[in-house]
């Protein structure tokens, strides 16, 4: 009789490793890409989220002070406006400037703003551009051809216009990957009331 040894199984083979390394790998692959997506994905948001509050604090500025104003003026560039501003404590001057840097600058002051140039401006948000855009027409599929408004010619697109008592508002506030648009019309109410106090 023959006499036949049991095959021993007690172990993996190098080629059983091979396989095991390679789907562990590809699985450890697929947590990574989820790992990195997942924070893009809260950057993004954070982002957002930071542009959204720096709009919110410019929409509350700006909307304020022209809605109590009793006369404002622009710049020639469309970038500055200034308005006298009608408040419980009196008349003040107040200003708004986006800078060719990005910021949007805030000044008060109890005497005239300059509409170009001066100091004593406050920075109270960062990577702001000017966004006011007009309809010019259609494109070739129909759809309205929107054109950047540079009324000056200098390149820069307006964040300033006016019609009447009407301020007309674009901007574009980036913070990281997050950009929140914000356009607006806000019409100056205190026209009329007798002050005085020039404020440019």
């Amino acid at each position: 009789m023959m006499n036949v040894r049991a095959r021993d199984d007690d172990g993996i083979t190098l080629i059983e490793v091979i396989v095991y390394l390679v789907i562990s790998g590809m699985f450890l692959a697929l947590l990574a890409g989820l790992f990195v997506a997942g924070l893009r994905a809260q950057t993004t948001a954070t982002d957002l989220d930071s542009a959204t509050g720096a709009s919110g604090v410019v929409s509350s500025s700006l909307q304020s002070g022209i809605r109590n104003a009793a006369a404002f003026a622009l710049s020639d560039d469309n970038q500055t406006v200034v308005a006298t501003v009608i408040a419980d404590d009196g008349p003040s001057c107040r200003g708004w400037r986006v800078t060719a840097d990005g910021d949007l600058l805030y000044q008060r002051s109890s005497s005239a703003i300059p509409l170009t140039g001066g100091s004593g401006w406050t920075a109270i948000a960062h990577g702001v551009v000017g966004s006011l855009s007009r309809v010019d027409g259609t494109d070739a599929d129909g759809a309205p051809k929107i054109v950047p408004i540079d009324a000056d010619g200098d390149g820069r697109t307006d964040a300033f216009a006016r019609t009447g008592t009407l301020l007309q508002v674009g901007m574009d506030i980036k913070v990281g990957d997050g950009t929140v648009a914000w356009t607006t019309g806000i019409t100056a109410r205190a026209v009329g009331e007798g002050v005085t106090t020039t404020c440019w």
